[in-house]
């Protein structure tokens, strides 16, 4: 099954240009709203979700606990479905909720995110694990190998490692089989780094029964273990260090499925009808997943499931959607009088069967055409370590990509004529997961966007300031950004040539203004920048993938389809709103004073009392804040110059203070003008 979500992503510049750019953003809140914002108090905190995996094709009940679940508003996901939450006749329990959903046809089989709002605001990201396989929880009898949980296959068991201890599972084997084990650890953003073993009911462990890292699969282990005849086996889980604690989740898969590293071909054309198979173990006879790619530009992959005779479905795998032709590498090619024709601008996916294979591909270019060549393999699941070269028609070396960085050339055509490509392995490795893409395209000028949160929250009749981050690639002109939301909600900013002034500063705030009739809840966000580089239009969502990234302990490679989904939390208005004024308004002499007058516009509801505190004031001013009494919507206080208080102008801003749910919110008023002339 293939599912394409329905929010933007990057644009199709150097995924290793961009990484180190949007590294940076990892360590950055989660829970921040924008630019001079504090933390909303009010924000749902949401747990880890326990359990955290379930059916992808029936409806299931979410529980959720934690903090601040009052009335909720909306569930954003990563995947199509229905959602409906628990009576709305129950009393509100700020500790828990219960959301029931239904995922839509065509969730893939995998790992999926959702983020909870309120009426006060939004929750963290938190992560599911949808899936086809029986679902069961380790139970205490797991922590000891004398009381080894009893499973069955297939199954999908969710457990918990705690240090310096192993959890254990019995797995009675009826017949002669293959099966897949695969723990997912890393990929949940768990702190675990997980091995999996096989041990016979005597405690020995099995020939070929272990693994701790398997190809493509960021740290998780994976094991393809054929038993012989029918009988028992104990299933041995822990960290490989022996750590554990509350953050070291897992979930054990045992199925009778292929073990697929990746998709063959790693790309397809958007717009087009693509077929899809696979790489890796156990794919032999498995069906290729034929593809409606859509046309959308901010659409940037997919999930697909490989499914084996058994019809259980394996683990996904990533198929990137690219904008020129795509084509498969044909044998043989490995040498110069056999390359495989490509043209440029193009895509061609190859495979490194055997050790010391070489892979040549043969294209045309121009004098001084600059051409970016680059080979993709860790973001798209395949394990391959490329070596690019370039040579002339006779064979020379031209240029080569450095081992120690990714695998990228940016080269000039040294005249016009035929050239090759030559793609071997780091390692000079080979074998059925060895799977690699390579792309010949023009260099093109442009820009890539970035946002330092992936959620943001905004007031009815209030607004919202998003900085976003731009990394530039030979131009320097403006760049118009927009925002795609809910209706209603809109917002526009130019970031001037030239800017950031600095790197990795925002280059400026994209703001947006939310109306009251726009609904509460969880809306999609994808932030676009467009702009005409050399006569071409070049439109480019921003990526969330650095919030996302630090909230998964630093995960490498979340799921692709992520890249560009942001929330938009539509929110209640504001409690109250503040306006100040000076009386008289005329300037204010040493010596003398002025009135500050505060009015509150309440919200329907809101009767406490407001607490006013005044910023700005400058050296030999003074202003003592007081308090708009409950039930009252105007207070006023004195600003008192000294005598000694210098000539100038200063901006007094004054915040108001108010409890809601037992929480402080502030709101500023509009800044006021104050001079000081003699």
């Amino acid at each position: 099954m293939v599912n394409f979500p329905s929010y933007a992503s990057r644009g199709r510049l150097s995924v290793a240009m961009n990484r180190a750019f949007l590294s940076a953003l990892g360590c950055l809140a989660l829970g921040w709203t924008g630019a001079g914002r504090a933390q909303n108090p009010l924000q749902p905190a949401v747990n880890p979700l326990t359990p955290l995996a379930y059916s992808r094709s029936q409806a299931f009940d979410l529980p959720l606990t934690g903090s601040q679940l009052y009335r909720p508003a909306g569930l954003w996901m990563s995947f199509p479905g229905q959602v409906q939450w628990g009576d709305p006749g129950a009393k509100p329990d700020p500790a828990k909720l219960t959301a029931r959903i239904q995922p839509g046809a065509g969730t893939p089989v995998g790992l999926q995110l959702i983020r909870v709002s309120s009426p006060h605001g939004i929750g963290p990201d938190r992560v599911v694990w949808l899936d086809d396989l029986p679902v069961a929880q380790a139970t205490p009898a797991a922590k000891e190998r004398a009381t080894a949980q009893a499973i069955t296959s297939p199954t999908l068991v969710q457990g918990k490692v705690d240090a310096e201890k192993a959890d254990w599972f019995r797995l009675k084997v009826p017949a002669p089989q293959t099966l897949v084990f695969e723990v997912i650890g890393r990929r949940l953003g768990s702190a675990v780094d997980p091995q999996i073993t096989l041990y016979d009911t005597a405690g020995r462990e099995l020939r070929k029964g272990h693994n701790n890292d398997a190809p493509g699969l960021q740290g998780d282990p994976r094991l393809v273990f054929a038993f012989a005849q029918a009988g028992e086996v104990l299933v041995q889980v822990r960290d490989t260090a022996w750590a554990g604690g509350g953050d070291f989740h897992y979930l054990l898969r045992v199925a009778d499925c292929p073990a697929a590293t990746c998709a063959y071909p790693l790309a397809v054309r958007r717009g087009t009808r693509g077929r899809v198979a696979f790489a890796g173990q156990r794919v032999e006879g498995v069906q290729a997943v034929e593809i409606d790619v859509p046309a959308d530009p901010f659409v940037d992959a997919a999930q697909v499931n490989p499914r084996g005779v058994s019809g259980q479905a394996g683990s996904p795998v990533t198929v990137r959607l690219s904008d020129h032709e795509e084509k498969v590498e044909a044998e043989p090619n490995d040498t110069p009088d056999k390359a495989t024709p490509v043209s440029i601008p193009s895509g061609v996916t190859g495979r490194i069967d055997k050790r010391g294979d070489v892979d040549r591909y043969r294209f045309k270019a121009t004098k001084d055409q600059r051409l970016i060549l680059e080979g993709q393999t860790a973001a798209l699941g395949s394990p391959a370590e490329v070596i690019l070269t370039v040579q002339d028609a006779k064979g020379a070396k031209l240029a080569e990509t450095n081992p120690a960085q990714a695998a990228r050339l940016d080269w000039k055509a040294p005249a016009d004529g035929e050239y090759l490509l030559q793609v071997e392995h780091l390692h000079l490795w080979g074998g059925p997961d060895e799977v690699y893409r390579v792309t010949l395209t023009p260099f093109e000028a442009g820009f890539t966007l970035a946002l330092q949160a992936d959620r943001f929250e905004v007031r009815h009749d209030g607004t919202v300031d998003i900085p976003v981050l731009v990394n530039r690639q030979d131009y320097a002109g403006p760049i118009e950004i927009s925002a795609r939301g809910p209706a209603g909600v809109t917002g526009s900013l130019t970031i001037a040539q030239g800017q950031p002034a600095k790197p990795a500063e925002p280059a400026g705030s994209l703001r947006l203004s939310c109306p009251a009739n726009v609904a509460l809840g969880a809306h999609g966000l994808t932030v676009i920048g467009s702009a005409d580089v050399n006569g071409k239009k070049l439109a480019r969502a921003a990526s969330v993938m650095g919030p996302i990234r630090g909230g998964m302990a630093n995960l490498a490679f979340p799921p692709a389809g992520w890249e560009s989904g942001a929330t938009l939390a539509v929110i209640e208005r504001a409690p109250f709103q503040l306006t100040a004024r000076l009386e008289p308004a005329t300037p204010v002499a040493p010596g003398k004073e002025a009135s500050l007058v505060v009015t509150a516009k309440r919200a329907p509801g809101f009767e406490g009392e407001i607490a006013l505190s005044v910023t700005g004031l400058p050296a030999n001013v003074t202003a003592a804040g007081v308090a708009i009494a409950k039930d009252k919507s105007e207070a006023r206080f004195p600003v008192k110059a000294a005598a000694n208080a210098a000539e100038g102008k200063a901006a007094l801003v004054v915040t108001g203070k108010g409890k809601v749910l037992d929480k402080e919110l502030a709101f500023p008023a509009a800044g006021v003008e104050l001079t000081i002339k003699k």
